[in-house]
């Protein structure tokens, strides 16, 4: 009769466990993202081809080209955590890239990306040192998510902020609730924070009009001003004309949006604060919340806001 049982027990037990086995190895739900583990279709822009490689192996090729490696590991955690997130989130639109990737080398349309033996060799004597710490940062997160209501965001990050990060809707048109601007104390001492431009009344005037097709001039050429949140361009008159503060960014070639503009003595200049579109995570800011002590949690649950960090 023991045996009876035992023998019932087991079955009982194949025949709960068993679609738990299969739904695991299956990869879940129907919600399926790329694990560090798996592979991953990535276009290799500067050799215009599409190949498969591993997603680890891909994300500390992301995290080497986009961060210093002699930031705090904290920092390095969550731009490791940052870069999958947004590796998982635009692979559901594999149709942007080319050949149909999941992801792409392009830093103009994806995230930059560097064979991490190639960076070696830039590092120099620091190189095993660093390869060891970006390594480190990508396998200590190993498969967590930025989530928003359960679903991976769309992890946005730039160089160095004003200040404050900026709204999603400023820069892009597009209210997302987990990019909204926020403070982003710290970045005084980065490279980049401060940085101007001068230019002649004439070499102005000659990039409004290659840029916004203007043909006639009035002085002062920039006038109503409209600002963000963080104090960035939103909108400005220009002769007339209403123009975006991230256009007039790329028609200077200005470091970002965050500009104060003179007009004086015939020329034009522009002062300008941060490094980058200024949406999402600050690498800067986030690397001065891990010296103050904060975790890659904690830096991320602040730059998003409203998300959660898991697995």
């Amino acid at each position: 009769m023991k045996k009876m049982l035992l023998a019932l027990f087991a079955f009982l037990g194949v025949i709960l466990i068993l679609p738990l086995i299969i739904v695991e190895l299956m990869g879940g739900s129907g919600n399926k993202t790329a694990k560090d583990n798996e592979l991953i279709s990535v276009y290799f822009a500067d050799e215009d081809e599409v190949k498969e490689i591993n997603a680890g192996e891909y994300l500390v090729g992301v995290v080497a080209a986009e961060m210093p490696a002699e930031f705090d590991e904290e920092a390095l955690k969550a731009q490791a955590a940052a870069a999958r997130t947004y590796m998982t989130y635009h692979s559901a639109k594999s149709k942007e890239h080319k050949g149909g990737a999941a992801v792409c080398t392009d830093h103009t349309h994806c995230q930059a990306w560097v064979d991490i033996n190639d960076k070696m060799e830039a590092w120099g004597g620091d190189a095993k040192k660093y390869r060891k710490k970006i390594e480190n940062a990508v396998s200590d997160t190993a498969d967590e998510l930025i989530k928003y209501n359960g679903e991976p965001i769309n992890a946005v990050f730039f160089s160095t902020s004003s200040g404050h990060t900026e709204n999603s809707a400023d820069v892009w048109g597009e209210a997302l609730p987990y990019l909204v601007s926020v403070e982003s104390p710290g970045e005084e001492n980065a490279p980049k924070f401060t940085s101007e431009a001068s230019f002649t009344l004439d070499e102005a005037k000659s990039r409004l009009s290659g840029a916004f097709n203007i043909t006639s001039f009035t002085e002062p050429l920039f006038s109503d001003i409209e600002r963000t949140d963080s104090g960035a361009v939103k909108t400005v008159n220009v002769c007339g004309n209403t123009v975006k503060g991230t256009e007039l960014r790329t028609a200077f070639d200005l470091n970002s949006a965050n500009i104060e503009i003179t007009e004086a003595d015939g020329a034009v200049k522009f002062n300008v604060r941060g490094y980058g579109h200024g949406v999402g995570m600050s690498q800067y800011g986030a690397n001065a919340m891990a010296k103050n002590g904060a975790d890659y949690k904690e830096i991320l649950t602040h730059y998003y806001t409203g998300a959660e960090v898991s697995k």
